[in-house]
């Protein structure tokens, strides 16, 4: 019974790295559509902001934390959305250019300890 269960999970893990091969190289993949690309660049820009905002947000506009009306979830996830591509732009870009640019001198790669 064991050895139906290994192979039922070996099965499912290869067919699920088949399938997300065919994905990665099919045209028209809707994974590779602008928007989803530019989510996927000022994500760390909401991942850092998100609490904070969400505190602050708590603090002006809701009253009750567990049953927040659907209008204000909605303005909420708006207010992350452009907080997140105005950090990208105005803070997370301007340090990426200023640390490409900055000529750092390069060492050899140390060798791993024995």
């Amino acid at each position: 019974m064991q050895r139906a269960t290994d192979d039922a999970g070996h099965l499912r893990r290869v067919g699920r790295r088949l399938l997300a091969e065919e994905a990665r190289s099919r045209r028209g993949n809707p994974l590779e559509a602008g928007w989803i690309h530019y989510l996927g660049e000022i994500s760390y820009a909401t991942y850092l902001s998100h609490y904070l905002l969400w505190f602050a947000f708590k603090l002006a506009f809701v009253e009750n934390e567990h049953a927040v009306p659907w209008p204000l979830v909605g303005g909420f996830l708006l207010l992350v959305l452009l907080a997140s591509i105005a950090l990208y732009h105005l803070v997370e870009r301007p340090a990426q250019r200023w640390v490409n640019a900055a000529r750092l001198p390069r060492s050899a790669p140390k060798r791993a300890l024995r």
